[in-house]
């Protein structure tokens, strides 16, 4: 790896940058899988 390139990749801002775009994006998937379950949970108890 070059010095200008591990210089972008050990920047600081580029962690920080990671961990905020990706975060939102875990929570969401999180979120839908659970509406998903609940809802698939309460249908099947409606039927019993």
């Amino acid at each position: 790896m070059s010095e200008e390139a591990w210089a972008r990749h050990a920047n600081p801002w580029s962690g920080w940058t990671r961990i905020v775009t990706a975060l939102p994006l875990l929570i969401v998937t999180m979120d839908v899988k659970d509406r998903f379950t609940e809802s698939k949970i309460q249908n099947h108890m409606a039927y019993v």
